[in-house]
């Protein structure tokens, strides 16, 4: 430091938290600008396999899965304003394959994510093979998570199916 200026390079535990920080701050902030609403008091809430946490505008599955907190984080970083479609998931080929499942849609409908707790690993292939298999439809895995996309937009159906294959 004979000049005055520093001669060694940053801490990389030091950059690594601040960047973690800056993540933090900028994720919170973006979700508080979202306009989520879920009214808790409607008499379907009971029906409904998520909601709304208002507080900080994220989307919570509603189910004892233990991905459960893996499927919010993937639903979350979409930045999308979902709601969630009745689904009937038991009425599926390989049903019995199936521990339990949600379905959203988009504002415009233009874009419907099904997610799929499988009971096990290898279910996925043969739930997909039955059910899912259409020129609109896109489908992945990651552990017991199965996940559908179908939207014509083939941008949203890669930027969702990219998400749910690893970005949390």
């Amino acid at each position: 430091m004979a000049d005055g200026h520093l001669t060694s390079a940053p801490n990389p535990a030091m950059q690594y938290a601040l960047t973690l920080c800056v993540i933090f701050f900028w994720t919170q902030t973006s979700l508080n600008k979202k306009n989520l609403k879920y009214d808790e008091d409607s008499p379907s809430a009971s029906d409904k396999k998520y909601k709304i946490n208002s507080e900080y505008m994220t989307i919570q599955v509603n189910t004892h899965h233990s991905e459960k907190d893996r499927v919010e984080a993937f639903l979350n970083a979409l930045n999308e304003k979902l709601e969630q479609l009745p689904f009937d998931w038991e009425s599926l080929k390989e049903s019995n394959r199936i521990e339990d499942a949600v379905k959203f849609t988009n504002h415009n409908n233009s874009l419907v994510i099904t997610v799929i707790f499988v009971k096990d690993y290898w279910d996925a292939a043969r739930i997909a093979k039955a059910n899912f298999m259409k020129d609109a439809i896109r489908w992945g895995q990651n552990g017991a998570i199965m996940y559908v996309v179908e939207s014509a937009d083939e941008d949203i159906v890669s930027k969702v199916v990219g998400t749910f294959a690893g970005k949390e």
